[in-house]
């Protein structure tokens, strides 16, 4: 489960979140295709615990070890979690944790990444239009690579989503508010589609993966935050 209350008051508080001329609304026009599903580990599987948060940032943060240091390798989900929840003041393991919280654990408690991740964001919210929102995504994935996080409200068809990782239509019961990290896009005019890494294990979907159309992703959207992901060295 992610908090998505705690969230949007930090996001409105701080304008250090808000996103920024300087990459969202620049006059360079992000690619109309990013697949990156391949740069990713194999998706874990959080099971019946609520540290999707956790698991979205853990994910990008493999993929970005992965492909800067070869490094193939899996972080402990729930140690991290547990330190998510210690820097939010929470002793309920049902709680779950905001979006930031799993960002800071990995730059300050276990430090795989740098600090700059914490100073160097962007944050995507309350976007009016399915296309104002493709085109605010797209520019926050472009910019920020392996940082990106979105939470959604999702709906009984992402639990139920088919085997090459679409969901069907209808099914719009509400389950609650849960975090993803964007793997890649197609623009609404070169394949309609939002690819997120799930946290459900590879026997759900898409081999783990997600693919919504624009719509869909707009029906669901909380908000999304970009931030610059560089990863250390283990030990350093």
């Amino acid at each position: 489960m992610l908090k998505t209350d705690k969230d949007r008051k930090r996001l409105l508080a701080m304008k250090r979140f808000r996103a920024g001329a300087d990459i969202l609304t620049s006059a360079d026009a992000p690619p109309l295709v990013i697949d990156d599903r391949w740069r990713y580990l194999k998706p874990s599987d959080q099971g019946q615990t609520s540290r999707c948060a956790t698991e979205a940032m853990l994910s990008a943060t493999e993929a970005a070890r992965w492909e800067a240091f070869g490094k193939k390798e899996q972080l402990d989900a729930a140690a991290a979690y547990k330190k998510a929840l210690a820097r939010e003041y929470e002793t309920n393991e049902d709680a779950g944790t905001s979006l930031f919280t799993p960002i800071e654990v990995q730059a300050l408690d276990d430090k795989t990444i740098e600090e700059c991740a914490l100073s160097n964001q962007r944050a995507v919210m309350d976007v009016v239009t399915v296309e104002a929102l493709a085109d605010q995504i797209m520019r926050l994935r472009h910019r920020y690579g392996f940082g990106c996080l979105v939470g959604l409200n999702i709906t009984e068809a992402v639990m139920n989503a088919n085997a090459d990782g679409t969901i069907p239509d209808g099914q719009l019961d509400i389950v609650g508010p849960h975090g993803l990290t964007i793997c890649g896009y197609r623009a609404p005019r070169a394949g309609n589609a939002v690819h997120m890494v799930n946290s459900w294990g590879p026997k759900h979907a898409w081999n783990g993966f997600l693919r919504l159309t624009w719509e869909q992703f707009k029906g669901m959207f909380l908000y999304a935050v970009g931030f610059e992901m560089k990863v250390r060295q283990q030990n350093a």
